[in-house]
């Protein structure tokens, strides 16, 4: 079976790889897309604000239910299933808009939200709710807003701190790192990128060994 790719999906009021949506306007754009099996071609935060239903990943249903949230990520093969008895707020981004600079690029492959790629799991975000609500409108706010030279990091700020929010929830119990560049998180960091990038096809570990001098 081909699975389709889903494309990004962008603004018209914005060039910028990320976007944010209410569940019933995906629906609505992509309504011949999303009930069939595709793959992503970006990383995917879905926020459920009312409600509980079962979405399939990777061939397999994941429970959702409300104050919980998802993260999906690019190369996986996501299924919508109906009935959709529930509201979510969808927030869309690719890791080249995340990754501004080195601290960026490290917390995105070695966080524990990213750390194991294509392992779905849902996160508990009670405390945090409001914050990630407000989080979510803010970003939608700004992407409505015309197209200016610094809104990248405008946006990237609220993604950041939205990330945030997530790693600390599931570390709840855990002591924070502190968000400082390490070489070997880095290195880390770049061959999970490389893997993730080369995803379909196989490279031998000199190859890897080169790219990462």
């Amino acid at each position: 079976m081909k699975i389709p790719l889903e494309p990004f999906m962008h603004r018209s009021s914005s060039r910028l790889y990320i976007n944010s949506e209410n569940l019933d306007k995906v629906l609505e754009l992509r309504k011949d897309f999303i009930f069939t099996p595709h793959e992503l071609s970006f990383f995917s935060i879905h926020l459920f604000t009312e409600g509980e239903g079962v979405l399939d990943v990777d061939f397999s249903p994941i429970k959702v239910v409300e104050k919980e949230v998802l993260v999906l990520f690019k190369n996986q093969v996501v299924e919508w299933k109906e009935p959709l008895n529930y509201k979510a707020k969808i927030l869309i981004f690719t890791e080249d808009f995340f990754c501004i600079d080195e601290m960026h690029f490290q917390f995105f492959y070695t966080s524990t939200i990213f750390k194991h790629l294509g392992k779905c799991k849902s996160i508990a975000i009670h405390n945090h709710f409001d914050e990630l609500v407000l989080l979510f409108d803010i970003i939608n706010q700004e992407l409505e807003k015309p197209y200016y030279p610094k809104q990248q990091y405008v946006l990237n700020n609220y993604l950041f701190n939205i990330l945030i929010f997530l790693e600390r929830a599931l570390n709840q119990n855990a002591v924070e790192e502190k968000l400082t560049v390490s070489h070997e998180k880095l290195i880390v960091a770049k061959f999970k990128d490389l893997v993730n990038k080369k995803l379909n096809k196989s490279y031998s570990v000199k190859m890897y060994a080169e790219e990462l001098n």
